[in-house]
């Protein structure tokens, strides 16, 4: 997706594969939501955000894809999705809410066992801080 939003040459044929992904995802969520669901939702909401410009459904669907990935015990993907909901935020001027989603995807990528990934967004808020960016 960040191919397409980017433009270029090759940005028709990642759009034609993002579709594609979007539309096997969008099965396998139907014939099992518990594993599937909530990585479709992610995957709109990148969609919404940096291809569609429609950041109302990003939010909401970030919203659910947090949500499912939680109360399906996926702990590493509600990580992910906090993360990518947190950056979508900062993006927007959003400073506070998204660096709650990135605390939040700190603790939960700790929980995983993900210390290094955790590491690497503690880095990232910090260099934001230091830059005066919050």
């Amino acid at each position: 997706l960040t191919a397409v939003r980017q433009g270029g040459e090759d940005a028709e044929k990642w759009n034609s594969i993002a579709i594609q992904s979007i539309d096997k995802m969008s099965e396998w969520a139907k014939l099992s939501e518990w594993n599937f669901l909530h990585k479709l939702r992610l995957l709109e909401a990148e969609r919404s955000a940096f291809v569609d410009g429609d950041m109302e459904s990003a939010a909401e669907a970030y919203a659910s894809a947090i949500s499912l990935a939680g109360k399906h015990n996926f702990v590493h993907e509600q990580a992910i999705s906090c993360e990518r909901c947190g950056l979508f935020h900062l993006e927007r001027g959003n400073e506070a809410e998204g660096k709650q989603y990135l605390l939040r995807a700190i603790e939960l990528y700790q929980t995983w066992g993900a210390t290094r990934k955790a590491e690497d967004v503690s880095a990232y808020l910090r260099e934001r801080e230091f830059m005066g960016s919050w």
